[in-house]
């Protein structure tokens, strides 16, 4: 298909688009295209929600099945599981997840595997847009040379862009027929039909010099908010020390009618970590050296703390040993952090075939040998017969280290793979409790070799941002972005703490006590639960001993990463918000401030509240009601 062809049809709105990935980007994506009149094609491989909406209903909150079904009755749009639905399209979006949150490193694999899908069915003339949430750099060196492998060059037989989501769910004034769009594509031609096709949905288009462009401007989105919720969330706890209502001054500084922009607490996200008896191996004046990371962390000077969290920076060259993913090689690299916490949450040990062992908080991450590939799986979710990663080439202290603790376990030969090995898990259990684990953020690979050469990614609970990761190719730290990372992880451990002390004040322990949370939605009036801070809140609570029920009107069922170590299954459900269940809690939390919800009457008939979310900021004063960032009720 010609350029000509291809911008007439756009313009006569015959172009066949195709989705890929129909889930809160792709489907309005899909609903806004055959609204705006062209023929939509999407593709899921989750077969039962293709059934779902060929049958018209729609499981997203901001698409009705009112808006749904006549594009779907009148067959202007269709929905598969098959990707040669893409050799008749025209256009193809690409708006799949890339999830990161268990594992703070970017994950690809729907990206590369829609670009694989798309592969074998790509024609000249085609027009590819990239608008999954990612770091710069992955439409050319991800995207790009999978499509190219075809024999097609992009900006030459076919054309390529990257273009933002910006969806808002539960936003009403903002949507995919009104939100700016921006675009970058690989050659002007690209960018310029890219801005013409999404220009036909009636938002206004930005069109940027290229994809990297575009994708830096949806981090800049994204990090403002990060860190200007940092902000407020450290400000928050100096002002429940200093005896003032942080809510209060927040609403004050809003009246100033430029210059400010308002950002609020709350409850914020966790990380994970190593027990302090876990060994690595770093190298600076003294040479090598093998020590157990609690040793290592109080050798290092340049401490601040940050909300109980201990960041050390080295303040001579030290370096730590590590392993570079893509070579599979043994390496030293720079450390740059290595931190400390207060811990109360679950612990797992980890065993493998041939006696090795490693003892780390339940969601650390850990690399894989998955096949032909290294990926990256939570410590919780290992399973026996798994290979775990372990280095070559090690120091000759380490080898000799690792040999010694396991010479009086049974040995079993681990299979290699050239520079690396792999061994087989061979159980992972609950492991008793510690009072700190320790982190460590290392250069370039972000994984470093612990206890027994086995290989980990790093566990600091910096911010998972992709614009992090991607800038250690670059020699720079994004030491800000990390640092507001820092803020907002450690604020579930503080909510935990108003609970307890809230209890207190009723002669109760935190253990055994009946605590109902109320709201896991990211958000409030959605039904996305995607990294909301309520999971680690609920993980915080049941690990010290509390009995946890929760209520959201938009997510029936919630779960909890880890909870298998807490309770027989991992999945909670959301129990009905009557004066009973309110009665019946020692403690309700406010996580998320959900508008349908009767807070008034929640204060009324609740023993205690923890309000993490200023949801209560229209009920009379109440020494009950305990807010996050505002003074402790006496």
């Amino acid at each position: 298909m010609t350029t000509d062809l291809l911008s007439s049809r756009i313009s006569s709105r015959t172009a066949r688009v195709a989705v890929i990935g129909l889930g809160y980007v792709g489907l309005p994506l899909a609903v806004a295209f055959a609204r705006a009149g062209f023929p939509v094609v999407g593709v899921d491989v989750d077969e039962k929600k293709v059934a779902a909406l060929n049958a018209g209903r729609s499981y997203i909150g901001d698409v009705s099945d009112e808006d749904l079904r006549p594009h779907v009755a009148s067959g202007r749009l269709r929905v598969t599981t098959d990707y040669d639905a893409l050799r008749e399209a025209d256009a193809i979006f690409i708006c799949v997840p890339t999830p990161y949150d268990a594992q703070r490193a970017p994950d690809l694999s729907f990206i590369r595997a829609a670009a694989e899908g798309i592969r074998p069915r790509l024609r000249p003339g085609h027009l590819v847009v990239l608008q999954s949430t990612t770091y710069p750099g992955t439409t050319e060196e991800v995207v790009q040379p999978i499509l190219e492998a075809s024999g097609l060059r992009a900006g030459v037989d076919f054309y390529l862009a990257f273009s933002p989501e910006r969806i808002d769910p539960g936003n009403k004034q903002w949507s995919a027929y009104n939100t700016p769009k921006v675009v970058g594509g690989v050659d002007p031609e690209s960018t310029r039909l890219a801005c013409d096709l999404l220009g036909q949905m009636g938002a206004p288009v930005h069109p940027v010099s290229s994809p990297r462009a575009a994708e830096m401007t949806k981090l800049l989105e994204n990090i403002f908010r990060s860190v200007n919720i940092a902000l407020v969330n450290e400000l928050a706890l100096l002002a429940e020390r200093m005896g003032i209502d942080f809510w209060e001054v927040i609403e004050a500084a809003k009246t100033k009618p430029f210059g400010f922009m308002p950002f609020y607490p709350g409850a914020g996200v966790g990380g994970h970590c190593l027990a302090p008896g876990e060994y690595i191996t770093i190298r600076g004046e003294n040479g090598c050296e093998i020590l157990p990371i609690q040793s290592c962390f109080e050798r290092v000077s340049g401490r601040s703390e940050i909300h109980g969290v201990i960041l050390a920076q080295p303040s001579s060259h030290l370096e730590i040993l590590s392993f570079n993913p893509q070579t599979g090689e043994t390496c030293f690299r720079p450390l740059r952090y290595i931190s400390a916490r207060r811990y109360e949450g679950a612990m797992v040990e980890v065993l493998t075939a041939d006696g090795r062992r490693l003892k780390v908080t339940d969601g650390h991450p850990m690399l894989v040998w998955d096949k032909e590939e290294i990926c990256i799986r939570r410590a919780d979710a290992l399973k026996a017969g798994d290979d775990l990663l372990v280095a070559k080439g090690l120091p000759v202290k380490l080898e000799a280290y690792a040999s010694g603790r396991r010479k009086r376990m049974p040995v079993t030969q681990s299979e290699d793979h050239g520079f690396f090995a792999t061994v087989k898990v061979r159980e992972v259990n609950p492991a008793p409790p510690v009072d700190m684990v320790y982190s460590v953020e290392v250069d370039d690979f972000h994984t470093f070799v612990t206890s027994y050469g086995i290989v980990v990614h790093n566990c600091i609970p910096v911010d998972p941002y992709y614009l992090s990761w991607k800038a250690r190719e670059y020699d720079f730290y994004t030491k800000f972005i990390e640092l507001a990372a820092e803020v907002n992880q450690a604020m579930p451990y503080h909510a935990v703490d108003l609970v307890a002390e809230a209890l207190s004040q009723d002669g109760l322990p935190l253990k055994g006590a009946r605590v109902l949370v109320l709201g896991v939605a990211f958000k409030p009036d959605v039904d996305d639960p995607r990294n909301s801070p309520a999971e680690r809140v609920i993980e915080l609570l049941l690990a010290r001993g509390a009995e946890v029920r929760y209520h959201d009107p938009y997510i029936p069922h919630f779960t909890v990463g880890g909870d298998v170590f807490y309770r027989p299954n991992c999945t909670l459900d959301s129990v009905p918000l009557t004066d009973e269940e309110l009665a019946s809690a020692d403690c309700v939390v406010i996580v998320t401030g959900h508008r349908s919800v009767d807070y008034a009457r929640v204060v009324q008939k609740a023993r205690r509240v923890v309000d993490c979310c200023n949801a209560t900021r229209g009920t009379p004063p109440d020494r009950r009601v305990v807010r996050l960032g505002a003074p402790f009720p006496r």
